[in-house]
């Protein structure tokens, strides 16, 4: 029983603690500086993947571009039948 009466003013004065912390602005702003960094981390390095991302999926369509006219090419150059100069010919005045 003497225990339990030198705990209950320790009790009381923690709840008046916490309550007085809670209170105050103090612990969120903690939290705030704390969370803020890693928040905006976080969004800077969803853009630069996003644009890195858009990036490789532009340079893959103008690759395939450009593999489909040489493959129109070549096959122009195929049905040319013989032509000596494959680029076309040069009008000269």
């Amino acid at each position: 029983m003497e225990y339990l009466a030198a705990f209950l003013p320790w009790r009381k004065l923690m709840k008046q603690i916490s309550l007085t912390r809670l209170l105050q602005k103090e612990p969120f702003m903690d939290y705030l500086i704390a969370l803020v960094p890693s928040v905006f981390a976080g969004i800077i390095l969803y853009f630069i993947l996003k644009w890195i991302s858009s990036a490789d999926r532009a340079e893959r369509q103008a690759q395939k571009d450009a593999e489909a006219d040489a493959a129109l090419w070549y096959e122009n150059v195929k049905k040319s039948s013989g032509n000596s100069n494959p680029f076309g010919s040069r009008k000269d005045d």
